[in-house]
């Protein structure tokens, strides 16, 4: 009995004694100034279309999110505004997101966009390899509510991408297909014209984050997070097939309202 007992602690310390680590802020002036950065950069590429309607500069801006990256980065943007938690044996790692700029204050503009930062999948899985919640440096395999594109500021993005082949309430099944290397200044948009399921993670770039910018077709970030949540039953999956037919569960991320 005493052994079952400190076998069922040891999992448990396994399970809930670890303490999850977000990337971060590790400058907010600096922050500042890329989101004035970007918010002008957005003043002289909305010039062309002001006489269009809301939803067609949103439409325009996603489309153009790349050469809007390399803006930034041309215009001095600091990638070293933001930053990755230390690894150790008693964490691990979870990338975040920050705004850099909503919409709903520039005339209610249905856009947002976010800077993301990922900790390198190398440096995440240094600890902790094996534990099944090790999965907090990359996003979940999910598909998009709402219109999305995203640029690489800094590092290398990896995403992989799937199809539904089982799509029955329970038992929803996708399948990788493909995958994708993103260096900086490479992009993608989703604009919800064919279905598109993915995962992204970063790769290979240290103990430093790896920044990439996010462009949602809703006015706040909190909406955005909020279209997410109530969309996860039918736009996020955790069983995969692989090669050999045999369908692994992978454990849903944290609950994207808590971030």
């Amino acid at each position: 009995m005493k052994k079952f007992i400190l076998v069922l602690a040891c999992i448990v310390s396994q399970v809930f004694g670890i303490e999850v680590k977000y990337c971060s802020i590790a400058d907010e002036a600096k922050h500042l100034e890329n989101q004035k950065i970007l918010g002008a950069i957005l003043e002289k590429e909305l010039e062309p279309v002001q006489k269009k309607s809301a939803e067609e500069q949103a439409a325009y801006l996603s489309s153009r999110v790349s050469e809007i990256g390399n803006q930034m980065l041309k215009r001095g943007f600091a990638i070293e505004a933001y930053g990755s938690p230390k690894a150790d044996e008693k964490s691990l790692l979870a990338f975040d997101r920050f705004a850099l700029w909503e919409g709903e204050t520039h005339g209610s503009l249905p856009l947002t966009f976010l800077v993301y930062a990922w900790p390198s999948e190398e440096y995440a899985l240094q600890y902790n390899a094996s534990h099944p919640r090790n999965t907090y440096y990359s996003s979940s395999i999910h598909s998009h509510p709402i219109s999305c594109a995203l640029a690489v500021l800094e590092g290398t993005m990896t995403q992989k991408n799937y199809e539904l082949i089982a799509a029955h309430s329970i038992d929803r099944v996708v399948r990788q297909i493909g995958e994708e290397v993103f260096q900086k200044g490479d992009g993608a948009v989703d604009d919800l014209s064919e279905p598109f399921i993915h995962q992204l993670y970063a790769k290979g770039n240290g103990s430093k984050p790896t920044l990439s910018l996010h462009v949602y077709g809703l006015p706040t970030k909190e909406k955005v997070m909020a279209s997410f949540e109530k969309a996860s039953a039918v736009h996020s999956y955790n069983r995969v097939m692989g090669k050999d037919g045999i369908v692994k569960v992978f454990p849903p991320l944290r609950e994207e309202s808590t971030r």
